[in-house]
């Protein structure tokens, strides 16, 4: 009797069975034939889709497990490898597969990591510059809008594409805001970022060992004296180096002890070690107005964040840096390396219509041309290329070298006043912070930002692009951390004082 009414109660289960199990084999079957075509016309992509259905099989089928792990220290450490491995870029991946470098790994890990912490722990994300990161979101989604009309589709979505894996640069390094710890480990690792860069610098002067990145390697641009270390090009390299500058000047002016001082000397003579063998105007420039802006910002500020000696021996040093940058730019020396830093060979070529100077002219021409043809809408994002292609008075080379002038060309007036309002309001949120904060790292850090964006308003000039460029996001992601962990703190000591 139990025997049966067991058999009977199994039955309805058994029904089914079957056809789950024909399912079952006609999927396998399928998703074999599948893998196999797609291994045969597709390799690459076929992998990545079969380890990302791998991942999420793992996720769904062990969550309980899973859910046990603190991914929450996993994703932070992965959060701050970011600005890292972007920093050194293409140069740090295998030798076989170059386009799987370093970078993009760890992003791709870190996204999945946090994916997998938000969904089984709920993490709760702090963040106290929210307000940076909307304007962010409103670049990008006009953006978005201008792909519409973009005449080259497919060049709008590999810009796209390149920026948001920049978008997620700025926001993991920004993520170091959250407490004082991951702020200082995060300048802990720009600091071995700087060296790394700087050291392949002397690597190359001296033994002329160039990575496989760098365009000195190819044609006849092969100069002995001239690096690019772990960048493409000359002007990379140094609108980098311009970028970091503050942040040594800085600690002139905001400690006494010698070691710091010591230190931050040497970060500066092998900067400028480096700057000299690249030949950029721009960011000569931009180093002297970070200089000049950096002195005039401690002596209106006074005491309160420099004492007396500080100043006199931050202004004494910017005299002697000032008067080098004016040797540079002027300099009548038979040295090539000198020579090509001539401020009166540059307005020379643009009066008699040769030269850098006059391609720099024209592009300039070029790309306010376009974006009026436009209706100041702009082309759509990475059509900046194609559109000097098709220019009146085209120069023959199809990057604008002006980050400014990029973003109105993409992105039209729109893109370029949502750009203005995160550039400038970042500036100046970090310029409260460096004046009032308590926190002497906060204000530090702060007022480097401040002074490397003030500085970068000439070094846009450099690069060919920035969009791809990574300490321009990395700089921004910095500011952004600052303006978070100064806002979460307050928030922390306000529950303390409202008693």
């Amino acid at each position: 009797m139990n025997h049966e009414h067991s058999n009977a109660a199994r039955s309805p289960a058994a029904g089914p069975r079957p056809l789950i199990d024909a399912a079952l084999l006609l999927a396998g079957l399928a998703a074999t034939l599948l893998g196999t075509v797609g291994f045969v016309r597709e390799p690459r992509k076929t992998a990545a889709v079969l380890a990302v259905a791998l991942l999420v099989v793992v996720v769904v089928v062990e969550r309980h497990r899973l859910a046990r792990i603190r991914f929450s220290r996993v994703a932070v450490g992965l959060l701050l490898l970011i600005p890292l491995t972007a920093l050194i870029g293409p140069s740090l991946a295998l030798p076989s597969h170059p386009q799987f470098f370093a970078f993009r790994v760890v992003t791709a890990l870190a996204v999945f990591v946090i994916f997998v912490w938000l969904m089984l722990a709920r993490g709760n994300v702090r963040f106290g510059a929210r307000r940076f990161g909307a304007l962010f979101a409103l670049w990008f989604g006009w953006l978005l809008v201008t792909m519409l009309w973009a005449p080259d589709k497919a060049a709008g979505f590999r810009y796209l594409a390149v920026m948001i894996l920049m978008l997620a640069l700025a926001a993991a390094t920004a993520a170091a805001g959250t407490t004082s710890r991951r702020l200082r480990a995060l300048c802990v690792l720009l600091a071995v970022a700087y060296a790394l860069i700087v050291g392949m610098t002397v690597i190359e002067s001296t033994l002329g060992i160039r990575l496989p990145v760098s365009r000195l390697l190819y044609g006849n641009v092969n100069v002995q004296y001239q690096v690019t270390s772990v960048f493409h090009n000359q002007n990379d390299l140094a609108t980098y180096l311009a970028i970091c500058w503050p942040f040594f000047f800085t600690v002139f002016f905001l400690t006494r002890r010698m070691w710091w001082w010591l230190l931050s000397l040497a970060a500066m003579a092998f900067c400028a070690m480096a700057l000299v063998r690249t030949g950029s105007r721009s960011s000569v420039l931009a180093i002297g107005l970070e200089t000049v802006v950096a002195v005039l910002f401690f002596a209106r500020l006074g005491a309160r964040l420099t004492s007396r000696r500080n100043k006199i021996i931050g202004v004494l040093l910017a005299l002697v840096l000032v008067g080098g940058a004016g040797y540079l730019l002027f300099n009548n020396s038979q040295s090539d390396m000198l020579r090509q830093f001539r401020l009166e060979q540059l307005v020379s070529n643009v009066q008699q219509g040769q030269g850098s100077g006059e391609i720099r002219s024209q592009l300039l021409h070029n790309g306010l041309y376009q974006a009026g043809n436009y209706l100041l809408l702009g082309g759509g994002p990475g059509q900046a290329q194609a559109l000097m292609r098709t220019s009146p008075t085209p120069t023959g080379i199809v990057d604008l070298h002006n980050w400014w002038l990029e973003v109105l060309v993409n992105g039209g007036l729109p893109a370029t006043i949502l750009h203005g309002l995160l550039y400038f309001g970042l500036m100046a949120a970090l310029f409260g912070i460096a004046r009032r904060n308590a926190d002497r790292l906060l204000r530090y850090l702060a007022a480097s930002a401040m002074l490397a964006l003030v500085g970068f308003m000439l070094g846009a000039l450099g690069p060919s692009s920035s969009i791809s460029f990574a300490p321009l996001w990395v700089l921004w992601g910095v500011g952004m951390a600052v303006v978070s962990r100064a806002a979460l703190a307050a928030r922390d000591r306000a529950p303390q004082a409202a008693p």
